[in-house]
């Protein structure tokens, strides 16, 4: 060929032609030149964006010639780059809000600024999400602007960006923020916008469904709003209509450029008045024998009572609609409700109902209820088949006559929907006449029972009958057609959102008995249901509600869901990839303690089979996460209700963690002040919507949350290190601060010096301790609480870390040094007295202490105290603060720790306690009543800071490299309950501890002083608490059904020695027999095994044979 082949192929690269024969060449369009939402590029952003969502359409526009100044002023104030890049429209419910939404986004779609729009409806709260929002704006972003598009696309695709992210926060800066900073910074994008932008966000205030101001997606919305305002320029405008509600109020209001829409305008009415003649003259054209000048003159009427509320106006004229117009409207208009207030929606609401209802009452009430309750209360609208199910008094008849009654207040649509939300509020409110009242509980039961109905009957194995499971889901052919037939609608609704309606449900024990059904035995097919819907999202969320709903009613079935949380996390990706693969990959490796392995394995004997290296349980490792900037982990704590947690690092930052998985869901948040050093402590308010964080010698900060803000910075304290007490040349820095039980106020632990000059004289020997109380609210000092002098220790200086305040702040515990260095004097103050009390004093002058000598548990009802002996291990002396008392022993740390460890207490319940000592490398556990090591494990890093569990044996550790590691030690760890002790009543401990297995394994007996304690060996848990066995023993033996068990107790009489044998009923605690048998002349103390008989009523004893 003369002719160069890429000329026929342009575009073309590494490719190779042999021996051509061209005889024609069909020019084609060039891929480059497609636009970019119909190129390779765009279709997979398009798909990895926007697939899945559903979007809800824009309510009708205003009519021409309305709203026209309402109108006019969002123009300027659009145009306007020297005011806020936030315009909010906001009023009453029904004045016309989305009307004008609507129309607003038709004049910037011909303007040619429209960037992207989105209405929220609180009737589909897990559809129209704040995640859903700005998803939609970066695929339009996309769609704008061409040179975004493989911006974002690339962050998908290399992983830096998770679409699915939990952090909204994350997600908003990924895909909006980066995105159009570039767009409008450094031109790095080709492309310069030289006019406004605008996102409208139609109805705000109906994002998080029902839960408004409470859910966390209303939260993350007006969130990620302020993130827009103090990001973008102010050519990047958002324009949102919301009622005035506080929430939106409290955030947007001061940040934003306000648009109220009045409702006593001469516009309003003049407005209303064109709409009402309109309407009624398309309803007057059906009807040849109406009056002349009918549709004129009732518009001008109803106008006048509509009191500028659009909605009203809607309302009656679709009511007038409904029927013949002229009797319609005088039913309404003799109706009492007239006379009252004009404009009064709910007035109109009941009546409208009382005559499309008329004598409501019995099948057709209950049917009533049924219906408008799910359609108020369901996370997405139900199908007429799904409205059959939930109750059989709800027919396709019946159904029908519903509908027809609500005509003029729900869309025409095939989904029953309200046209306004102020008949959902009507509805829900006490003016509701009570034949058409809706109460939630009732609703959120019947949405309970139904999804817990549906699951048990219709889950099964293979539920979309796949025919090999070597395939992933997405590889499956057909797999959307087999999804749709083998998942009904019904079921899919339930399995996704049975947790939603259980959460506002009160406990049931019919509940209860469906979700052992769902819940346990077929969780598998439940998993298998969630993976091939693309939802194992939602798994570990409903899995968490679940157990918060039975939480104590149901010991076994809890620690089941525990265990199927660890399964679910443990395999989250094969189980997302493959529905076949729960069995085939999940369960067989499951380790063999899990109860999730013990229960479904033995179901499935066929499946692969491990031989070597399968763990007997789970690790105790639950999760790594690691902050996007790593910097070591100074800080950590858990929220009240261990949902989250926070930490705190060395650079001064602070992020919000999900306590389940380890995701970062808020933050980082970075302080105000730049230098600002390291978090030092931090602690959740019980609400858990602030954190207090207390920074390295300068003072502690209040944060929103949920904002990510710095409220406010306790006063008294200054920017620069130290602050000076009030009426004193000194200085004082707050080492800590807690809140207290309500929430209302910050406690506070300071050192200060009165006659200090300068900062670094703090650690002189005439510091001091004090306590103050602090609003939480303001951040205004309320009083100190508590002022106590420290003293001097010798040569050593007092350290920070030698006080400490419990949960709560109900108690502070302070350590000092005595006696140049050895000899520790120990004070507790209970600070709910007032004034505080001191509740405890101990003196010790043989030892001294260690760093980080105090922990309280994690309930505060313990307090740990460390300390040694010269050239000896480390000591731990437990005290119960409640009762100001020893619990058992000092307990000896060793040997081999290391003496700067962090030390905790963990609480397994009132009685069960272990000390945990977390090292630079390995961690061990000691049983508190013992002594015993029960779990020695290796660390990965240096630990900077710990916070534990108040329940079972969890903490959560921050590491020197930056990473945080839940451990989880429950299954690794058995542990005796503790016993009180005081220098006035000592239990009495044996020197040689005697326990014994009953034949079947099942229980555990062993001697404790002066009583044999049964113990439940799957459990742990005693058995005899109720019928204890009083008597001491040096041996033990159970008789081989376990019915009875025989102690053996040495005792001195007389001349001789003689061993006491008593036969103890196990069930009851009750003396059967006892015996006493002399020792032979010079014979052992202890004649030998002791072995009792069930069959023959025999006991042995050594070589003896004795009747019992």
């Amino acid at each position: 060929m003369s002719e160069n082949v890429s000329n026929f192929f342009p575009g073309a690269r590494d490719f190779q032609i042999n021996h051509p024969t061209f005889i024609h060449v069909s020019p084609s369009s060039d891929a480059a030149t497609l636009p970019f939402p119909d190129s390779y590029a765009g279709q997979k952003l398009k798909k990895a964006l926007v697939e899945g969502l559903e979007f809800i359409p824009l309510a009708k526009e205003c009519m021409q010639d309305t709203r026209v100044a309402i109108l006019s002023d969002v123009d300027t104030r659009i145009g306007d780059n020297e005011d806020t890049n936030l315009i909010w429209i906001k009023g009453f419910p029904g004045v016309g809000k989305s009307a004008l939404a609507s129309t607003i986004v038709s004049r910037l779609r011909g303007q040619g600024q429209l960037l992207s729009y989105f209405v929220f409806d609180r009737a589909k709260p897990t559809i129209t999400t704040t995640r859903a929002l700005w998803r939609c704006v970066a695929w339009d972003l996309a769609c704008l602007y061409p040179a975004m598009g493989p911006y974002i696309l690339k962050r998908i695709d290399d992983k830096t960006l998770d679409i699915n992210t939990p952090n909204i926060g994350s997600l908003f800066t990924s895909l909006i923020i980066e995105p159009l900073l570039g767009l409008d910074g450094d031109g790095s994008t080709g492309v310069q916008p030289h006019q406004p932008v605008v996102v409208v966000v139609d109805a705000a205030d109906e994002c998080g469904g029902l839960e408004g101001a409470r859910s966390d997606d209303r939260k993350a919305l007006l969130k990620t709003l302020e993130q827009w305002h103090s990001e973008l320029p102010k050519n990047f405008k958002v324009v949102v209509t919301s009622r005035e509600e506080d929430d939106i109020k409290r955030r947007i209001s001061p940040i934003s450029t306000h648009i109220h829409i009045s409702i006593t305008t001469d516009e309003a009415s003049s407005d209303i008045r064109k709409y009402l003649e309109d309407r009624l003259g398309d309803i007057a054209s059906a009807y040849s024998e109406l009056p002349v000048g009918w549709a004129h003159e009732t518009a001008n009427y109803l106008a006048r009572r509509a009191a500028g509320v659009f909605i009203w106006a809607t309302t009656i004229a679709n009511f007038i609609e409904a029927g013949e117009p002229q009797s319609q409207l005088e039913d309404i208009d003799t109706g009492l409700w007239l006379g009252g207030e004009e404009g009064s929606l709910y007035v109109l609401y009941a009546n409208v109902l009382k005559i499309s209802f008329k004598n409501l009452r019995g099948k057709q009430a209950e049917a009533f209820k049924t219906v408008v309750g799910a359609v108020i209360f369901a996370q997405r609208p139900f199908h007429n088949s799904e409205f059959t199910t939930i109750s059989p008094v709800v027919t396709g008849s019946m159904l029908e006559y519903i509908r027809n009654g609500l005509r003029s207040v729900i869309d025409q649509g095939a989904t029953l929907r309200f046209v306004h939300q102020s008949f959902v509020d009507f509805l829900l409110s006490p003016e509701c006449p009570g034949a058409f009242a809706i109460r939630e509980p009732e609703q959120q039961h019947q949405l309970s029972s139904l999804c817990l109905i549906t699951m048990s009957k219709q889950l099964r194995f293979n539920i979309c009958g796949l025919e090999t499971s070597s395939l992933k889901n997405a590889d499956v052919s057909n797999i959307e057609t087999k999804v749709k037939a083998g998942i009904p609608s019904l079921l899919s609704y339930a399995s996704c959102f049975v947790a939603d309606h259980l959460r506002h449900t009160a406990f049931n024990e019919r509940l209860m008995d469906g979700l052992r059904v769902v819940f346990k035995e077929k969780l598998l097919y439940w998993l298998e249901t969630m993976s091939l819907l693309k939802e194992m999202n939602k798994a570990v969320p409903i899995l968490r509600t679940v157990v918060d709903w039975i939480s104590a009613r149901d010991g076994d079935l809890t620690e089941f869901i525990r265990d199927a949380l660890r399964f679910v996390t443990a395999f989250t990706i094969p189980i997302i990839q493959s529905a076949p693969h729960i069995y085939l990959s999940a369960l067989p490796f499951a380790p063999e303690q899990s109860l999730i392995a013990k229960y479904f394995l033995p179901r499935f004997p066929r499946l692969l089979t491990l031989t070597k290296g399968k763990p007997s349980h789970w690790s105790p490792c639950v999760f790594v996460s690691e902050p996007s900037v790593k910097s070591e982990i100074s800080a950590i704590t858990f929220s009240r209700d261990e949902k989250l947690f926070a930490s705190g690092s060395w650079d001064g930052t602070i992020c919000i963690w999900d306590s389940e998985t380890g995701i970062q869901v808020q933050g980082p948040f970075t302080p105000s002040v730049l230098d600002r050093p390291s978090v030092t402590g931090l602690d959740f308010s019980p609400n858990g919507t602030h954190v207090v964080a207390t920074y390295r010698y300068q003072g502690p900060v209040v944060w929103d949350i949920e904002g990510g803000k710095e409220c406010f910075c306790l006063e008294h304290l200054r920017e620069r290190r130290g602050a000076a007490p009030p009426n004193s040349k000194g200085w004082e820095v707050i080492l800590s601060a807690v809140y207290s039980k309500d929430g209302n106020t910050i406690f506070s632990r300071s050192h200060y010096s009165v006659n200090g000059d300068s900062f670094h004289e703090l650690y002189d020997q005439n510091r001091r301790c004090r306590v103050q109380l602090w609003d939480a609210g303001t951040g205004t000092l309320a009083h100190v609480l508590l002022d106590v002098s420290i003293p001097k220790g010798g040569s050593m200086p007092p350290a920070d870390d030698h006080e400490l305040l419990s949960l709560d702040a109900h108690f502070l515990a302070s350590v000092t040094n005595e006696n140049g260095g050895f000899g520790v004097l120990l004070k507790v103050w209970d600070l709910t007295d007032r004034p505080p009390r001191c509740v405890i004093e101990w003196q010790d002058n043989d030892v001294c202490l260690l760093h980080h000598p105090l922990a309280f548990s994690a309930d505060g009802s313990f307090l740990l105290v460390a300390t040694r002996k010269p050239e000896h291990a480390p000591i731990a002396h437990i005290w119960r603060v409640e009762t100001c008392t020893l619990v058992g022993p000092a307990i000896t740390l060793g040997p081999g720790i290391d003496l700067g460890s962090c030390r905790v207490l963990y609480s397994c319940g009132y009685n069960s306690l272990a000390i945990g000592v977390h090292g630079n490398t390995s961690t061990m556990l000691f049983d508190v009543t013992t002594g015993e090591v029960v779990y020695r494990g290796k660390e990965p890093a240096f630990i900077y800071s710990c916070s534990p569990s108040r329940h079972g044996r969890r903490i959560v550790l921050g590491y020197n490299d930056g990473t945080i590691r839940m451990w989880d030690y429950q299954c690794h760890t058995q542990v005796v309950p503790v016993t009180d002790y005081t220098t006035d009543n000592r239990p009495n401990i044996p020197k040689r501890s005697v326990s014994v297995f009953s034949p079947c394994s099942k229980m555990l007996a062993m001697n404790y002083g002066n009583e044999i304690k049964l113990r439940n060996t799957a459990t742990g848990e005693a058995i005899n608490p109720s019928h204890p066995i009083r008597t001491e023993s040096d041996m033990l033996a159970f008789c081989g059904d376990g019915r009875y068990i025989a102690s053996l107790t040495s005792r001195s009489r007389a001349r001789d020695r003689v061993s006491v044998i008593d036969i103890w009923d196990a069930n009851t605690g009750l003396n059967h027999r006892r015996l006493v048998v002399p020792h032979p002349r010079g014979g052992s103390a202890f004649p030998g095994p002791l072995f009792l008989s069930s069959s023959n009523n025999q006991l042995g004893i050594g070589a003896m044979i004795l009747d019992v």
